[in-house]
């Protein structure tokens, strides 16, 4: 039964991009010694990585107040007419 664990971690304060402030990247068991901490390869990797995650986070475009506005509007005359129609129809019948 093993007593204790070793990992390798790569950290990173501040990476680049706007929804990270930190970054902790666990590292294979199987990477060759020229591949562990301090590689110019795996910075790259490891910047890769947190590029490609922090697309997931990307904000929802905005709609703005006038494209809201319309579809209120139209919501609004679309839904009016149709109750007038049916009070129509039943005022008729």
């Amino acid at each position: 039964m093993p007593k204790g664990c070793q990992k390798k971690i790569y950290y990173m304060k501040n990476p680049p991009g706007q929804y990270f402030e930190e970054a902790y990247l666990i590292l294979k068991r199987d990477l060759p010694d020229n591949k562990k901490s301090g590689s110019p390869d795996l910075a790259c990797e490891a910047d890769r990585i947190i590029r490609d995650a922090a697309s997931c986070f990307a904000p929802l475009h905005k709609t703005h107040y006038f494209s809201r506005g319309v579809a209120f509007a139209l919501g609004a005359a679309s839904s009016s007419a149709l109750i007038g129609t049916i009070a129509l129809i039943l005022g008729l019948a």
